[in-house]
Order: structure tokens, then sequence, then C-alpha cells
């Protein structure tokens, strides 16, 4: 069981909404709703054992393994497997109310994967909620549901009285919290393995980190970090030798990360293999991008003043070329130097562009 890692806007939205949830007064029931892959399981727990009832009696199910239990057995004719798939239906449904009836009251019942289970028994669960949700709220059955989809048949009739919804949003949109989600993950490889060595990534490893997408998840960056960590420490076993430091970390990289790969893994896609990082030539260059002199005061004490000076010059200044140098500025060394020095500097030019400036500016007042 973990916390959400990170400390962007998304995972600090995560981490405050769970904790309501845990604290809830009402102790509404629970649905925490995410795509595959992501901590959805993790967060439920949390949600309990963050609850006044995390000393009371506690159930958790498998929705999804105990269909598929049920569905064991299944073969033959089609005849035989729609029999069986349909005995099997019945046995989940049956499962479900037997959990609720023979849960003590005052406890917490934990449903994994609820999205797994067939409309019969998304319908069975909804009821079996609804006849929760009347009984006082000491004596009631406070259930936490995971779930990869909307499941409006589990969640019909309900509204934020009854039952709160928990959004966990996948990895790709928290970029800004993978390094820390995948530091996570080698400390607790390192536990499991009681391996002392440390693991640190390279700048080009991060990047490569942060570019993926990630359609699994947390899930799949935990299989990539476990095969590095495997391949790392195998090629550590083939060169070490007896003066090596056992207190240096190992270093990974985004060959070690994705090995061989030469297409949308790690940020490395066809045609960009003779790009040249600045930040990584010129350090000195990243702070100065996320510096407040560049991100703000650039602009308010330099951009929009020039550009304001400069309509003042071009709307009342003489209109012909030779008399006014706003003229020139404007179209013969501006619109020019834009379409010559993109292709080099790229998307800068939106840190220093005025219309964005003096939108801003707008927006503001």
């Amino acid at each position: 069981m973990r916390g959400e890692c990170g400390r962007s806007r998304y995972a600090k939205s995560l981490r405050e909404a769970r904790r309501q949830a845990a604290r809830d007064v009402l102790q509404r029931h629970v649905l925490i709703v995410g795509e595959p892959g992501t901590m959805k399981t993790d967060a439920m727990k949390l949600v309990h054992f963050g609850s006044s009832r995390r000393r009371d009696s506690m159930r958790m199910l498998d929705c999804g393994r105990m269909l598929k239990l049920r569905e064991i057995g299944a073969g033959g004719t089609a005849k035989a497997a729609l029999e069986a798939l349909i005995d099997a239906e019945t046995r989940v449904m049956d499962d479900i109310q037997e959990a609720f009836e023979s849960h003590e009251h005052g406890g917490s019942l934990l449903l994994r994967d609820v999205d797994l289970l067939p409309e019969s028994a998304q319908q069975v669960l909804n009821d079996a909620l609804r006849g929760e949700s009347l009984r006082p709220v000491s004596e009631r059955i406070r259930v936490v549901m995971t779930s990869s989809c909307a499941v409006p048949l589990v969640a019909n009739d309900f509204d934020d009285i009854s039952l709160t919804t928990v959004r966990i949003p996948p990895l790709r949109v928290r970029r800004a919290d993978i390094e820390d989600e995948a530091h996570f993950f080698l400390r607790q490889m390192a536990v499991e393995q009681d391996n002392p060595r440390k693991f640190v990534f390279s700048g080009d490893g991060v990047r490569a980190l942060q570019a993926h997408d990630w359609p699994g998840n947390e899930e799949e960056l935990e299989v990539v970090l476990r095969r590095a960590v495997v391949q790392m420490n195998a090629h550590q076993s083939r060169e070490r030798t007896l003066v090596e430091s056992k207190d240096s970390p190992l270093v990974i990289s985004r060959e070690v990360l994705w090995p061989g790969s030469k297409l949308a893994y790690g940020g490395h896609r066809s045609g960009t293999g003779y790009r040249l990082n600045l930040f990584s030539v010129l350090p000195w260059m990243q702070s100065l991008m996320r510096s407040s002199l560049w991100n703000g005061q650039l602009q308010s004490n330099f951009v929009v003043p020039v550009f304001v000076l400069l309509n003042l010059g071009l709307i009342y200044g003489p209109q012909s070329r030779d008399a006014n140098v706003f003229l020139n500025v404007f179209w013969c060394w501006w619109w020019p130097g834009i379409l010559i020095t993109y292709p080099l500097v790229g998307r800068m030019w939106c840190a220093v562009c005025p219309f964005m400036s003096v939108g801003r500016l707008h927006n503001a007042s």
C-alpha cells in the first residue's frame, strides 16, 4: 500500500480528495475511478485505513477475479459455455448479496474493479448500496469501490450526499510526478531485493520517462524500471572489479530504459536523431528559463513597453519608411527575423511574444 507521489497540482488534488473521503463525517460510499494501471487499489485501502473505521471489520472482494473463478470449467459446446457463463453471473450476484448480509454492520466492504461485473451483478450492487444508505451512519456498511471506467448502473440514483467519487488522473497528465514515482519504485525494489546500491537517473533518462505517454500508467512504469534494474544488476555482476566502490550510484540512462528503441518510447522518435538539447549543453539556460526574470519580469518590464512604443510610432508617426524608423523595424526586421530565426529557436519566440504578454495583462485586469 502506497500514497500519492509527486508535488504537482494533480497529485495534491488527488491527495486532498482521498483524505476528505477517508475523514468524511457522513461515511458516504466511495467510488474511485481511474484508468487501468493507476493506483486505484492503494487509494481504496488508504481511504479505509485513514477513516474512523480502520479498526472495525473489513472485507475486500476482487470482482474481476471472482468472476473468473466462477467461469472456470466453461467449455465444450457453445451451449455449455453459455450455461456456465450464466451460472457464473448468478453465483457472483449471490456472492455480493452474501457479502452484504454476512458482513458486520458498521464495518467496511472494499470492492475492486466493479466495472468487470456483469450488468445484472452491478444492478444487485446498486440495490444493496441503496439499502445501506437508509441505515443510520453507525450501523451502515461503508462500501469503497474501484473502477476503470464510469459505472452508471452502480452509481445510478446516487448524488453527492450518498456517494463520493475520487478520480485518479493518468500518469501522462502528471509528467511532473513521474520522476518521484520512479524513485519510489526504485526504493521499493531495493528493499525487496535487499540491495544496498543506489540507483539514479541520468538527464536523458528522466526526459525519456517524462516524454513517454504511459498507457499502462504506474504498472507499466514499474515493469520498465524492474527490467532496467535487472539489466543494471546483471551488467554490474559481469563488470564488477575489486576496486569498484559499492557506494557509487548506478546511473539509469535512456538506453537502459528502452535499449535500442528508435520509435516513440522515451521521446526518441524517428527524425530526431540530430537534435541538440541546449539544456544539457548549457545548464545555466535551464535555470534562466525557470527563473522569474524570464517568466514574467521580461514581459512586463521590457516586451510590453517596447510593443506599446512600437504601436504608437506606427500609428502616429510618418507613414513613409524613409522617415519612420518604426516601420523599418516592424516590416524589415521583425517579421523577417521571426521567419529566419524560428527554425533555430523554435517556441522560444513565445516567451517574448508581445501578443501573448498583452493578452495575459488584459485577462488579469
